[in-house]
């Protein structure tokens, strides 16, 4: 996912130099793409036994803490920089949390709300 993510971001932005707006069309080949990595993190989620709450925490959390830190980076005063160095800290620790999450963590070894492990030997 995230090769084909980059190659359509490059394809893009090669579309948008060579053929001005009409080139960001390419840009919507990323709604398939997300729409994938969305449903591949839910299924995981699911897999652990946790709800499509953390999918929000995971997805959104860090893009807030970084919208958030944003906010703070012009102002140039002692609070504002404390405040945008703890909520950059805290939008990567979310990232790192949710990788780890979904990606290296074993699933649940016994049936869950969601379903059968997976990874089951077959009865």
């Amino acid at each position: 996912m995230t090769v084909l993510s980059g190659v359509v971001m490059f394809g893009g932005m090669l579309a948008t130099q060579a053929l001005g707006s009409f080139g960001a069309v390419v840009f919507g080949g990323m709604l398939p793409l997300v729409v994938i990595s969305l449903a591949t993190a839910l299924r995981r989620l699911h897999d652990r036994g946790k709800n499509a709450a953390w999918l929000v925490l995971f997805a959104i959390g860090p893009l807030t803490c970084l919208a958030i830190a944003n906010t703070f980076a012009g102002l140039g005063v002692l609070w504002a920089v404390l405040a945008n160095l703890i909520s950059t800290l805290a939008g990567i620790a979310l990232w790192v949390w949710g990788w780890i999450e979904l990606g290296f963590r074993r699933g649940d070894p016994q049936s869950n709300l969601y379903g059968a492990d997976p990874m089951a030997e077959p009865a």
